[in-house]
């Protein structure tokens, strides 16, 4: 189980790096859907220096790919969820036409497509045109169905032998058959760019399964628009880390190092300067404390109970139980202590919890088993943001975040 939220896109990352480097077709997979990893490769090319292309740019080939290894049902997958740029419409439209029918591709697909600057405008129109070009052609020719169907796959597999032959196959289905059906079914397959699409009304037409049709040219069947789907000198842009967590600089403390990227707000560092202020006046005190593990424990406990989820990062836990006795730590802590202590803090943080008077005891979450120390009004993950991320929240998980991160502390506070 990885969540949700940021450790899982983290997590689904590294499998969208290893799907890029498998030969192959191959799809990083959550709760069995693929991963639709524009973003997620944004963000590779921008930790890495990278150049890389998204892997399953052409959807069709990752549903054929399931088609051959698993003999399942493919219409549990969002396959619509990938539709964003004309090569991933037309795709989509093919993976919905074999596993909807033709006629429910194109009404879907056409009803989102009104205006000719739409993307895919142009593609689901000529899929449109190459369906009545088929029956047409259907219609106009006297043979058996198996010598139609063996003729006009035969001129399809000269349309797809090369650029070169594209003439050809046009000559073909022109000058030898005075077909104008044929003509127009291949100058529609030449810019729709769909072939499945294509074999899917021949599969109806004929009343055959399609896969059975489809295995008949699939050996050299390819998208010819290659501009509109990337090449080894395409490549996504780059996404920031603070972009592809949606995250704002000021979040983004435990990154920060000399001369990075990251420019924190005018209000973030005045409040470490506030926090600088208050750490040398802590210094200039005498006293050190009798039992520091204790203390910070019990800092750690009642940061949790009271304000919920805000944990210590565990480098800078361990790196104060080797310094127990310096008082630059104990001075951090005590200064943590300050914060979760300060009224303006406790009236902050208390929002997401159910108040603790006898009235309120029918609101809330309640617990099987022991009771938390104060109870959430609600579920943690339909909370609302402004609730969760209260100042006091915010400013105590920023502060631990100050702390753990050396380079930024010794910036702030001198070690």
């Amino acid at each position: 189980k990885i969540g949700w939220s940021y450790f899982h896109r983290a997590v689904v990352a590294a499998y969208v790096l290893e799907e890029i480097y498998t030969n192959g077709i191959a799809s990083a997979m959550v709760n069995e859907e693929p991963v639709i990893s524009w973003g997620y490769v944004g963000w590779i090319n921008y930790l890495f220096h990278e150049r890389y292309h998204i892997k399953n740019y052409d959807k069709w080939k990752l549903f054929e790919a399931f088609h051959e290894i698993e003999d399942r049902d493919m219409s549990y997958i969002n396959w619509n969820r990938f539709v964003g740029k004309r090569y991933e419409l037309i795709s989509t439209c093919e993976i919905w036409a074999v596993l909807y029918g033709t006629d429910e591709a194109l009404e879907k697909f056409d009803n989102n497509l009104k205006k000719e600057e739409d993307v895919g405008y142009i593609a689901i129109n000529y899929m449109k045109e190459m369906k009545k070009a088929l029956l047409q052609y259907k219609g106009n020719r006297g043979e058996n169905e198996e010598t139609q169907l063996n003729f006009l796959l035969g001129a399809i597999r000269v349309y797809y032998k090369n650029e070169e032959e594209i003439k050809e196959s046009e000559r073909v289905a022109g000058e030898r058959n005075s077909d104008e059906a044929l003509k127009k079914i291949i100058t529609c397959l030449k810019y729709s760019d769909a072939p499945a699409f294509a074999m899917k009304v021949v599969a109806e037409m004929y009343d055959m399964n399609f896969w059975d049709v489809w295995n008949r040219i699939k050996d050299i069947a390819k998208r010819k628009m290659t501009e509109l789907y990337g090449n080894q000198d395409y490549y996504i842009m780059p996404i920031t880390t603070m972009e592809f967590f949606g995250q704002l600089p000021d979040d983004m403390i435990p990154y920060w190092e000399e001369d990075c990227d990251i420019e924190f707000s005018e209000d973030l560092w005045g409040w470490f300067r506030q926090l600088k202020d208050k750490y040398q006046m802590l210094m200039q005190e005498n006293d050190l404390l009798e039992n520091p593990l204790k203390y910070i424990i019990e800092l750690m406990k009642y940061a949790d109970d009271n304000y919920y989820h805000i944990y210590t990062f565990i480098d800078f836990f361990e790196e104060s139980v080797e310094h127990l006795t310096d008082k630059r730590y104990q001075v951090l802590w005590k200064l943590y202590g300050l914060m979760l202590h300060a009224p303006e803090y406790e009236k902050a943080g208390s929002v997401i919890f159910v108040p603790t008077e006898p009235e309120y005891e029918h609101m809330g979450l309640h617990y099987l088993g022991e009771q938390p120390k104060r109870r959430l009004s609600t579920s943690w993950e339909i909370m609302e943001d402004s609730k969760r991320n209260n100042i006091a929240r915010v400013n105590l998980r920023r502060y631990m975040a100050l702390v753990a991160n050396k380079s930024l502390r010794k910036r702030v506070f001198g070690f």
